[in-house]
């Protein structure tokens, strides 16, 4: 097991068609560009790296209702420290958790795709899904 950062020393000779990165998987990460270092690593060229990611500003609106007001509880721009947050539940389901405290990053669409761009990926697309909630 490696940090994602590590993980071009722990498998360097490895390359792949298509790389992706599922919803949710960024806040996770503090250091954007690294990341984005690590997909580039192991695409293989010609390969497709194919990101689905929940909008940043969706991370920015709480889950409250405020009625007619639009609130941004959580920043919508990358920021130099994680933010905090205790949360009962499991992102991964309906068990409650025994360790509450989450850290989470938020990056925005900028910072997402410029990263990408410097690490020299090529961008072929960007589609938005529009999706009903629960």
């Amino acid at each position: 097991m490696a940090d994602v950062y590590e993980s071009p020393q722990v498998i360097p000779d490895r390359q792949f068609d298509i790389v992706y990165a599922g919803i949710g998987a960024i806040c996770w990460l503090q250091v954007i560009n690294g990341w984005a270092k690590v997909t580039a690593h192991f695409l293989q060229p010609g390969g497709t790296f194919y990101i689905l990611e929940i909008h940043p500003m969706v991370w920015s609106i709480p889950q409250d209702d405020h009625g007619d007001h639009l609130v941004l509880d959580w920043p919508y721009f990358e920021s130099e420290e994680p933010r905090c947050c205790d949360e009962s539940q499991s992102y991964a389901g309906t068990d409650e958790v025994v360790h509450t405290r989450q850290y989470n990053t938020p990056h925005g669409l900028g910072e997402t795709i410029n990263s990408l761009l410097q690490a020299g990926l090529t961008l072929v697309f960007v589609h938005e899904h529009q999706r009903e909630t629960d």
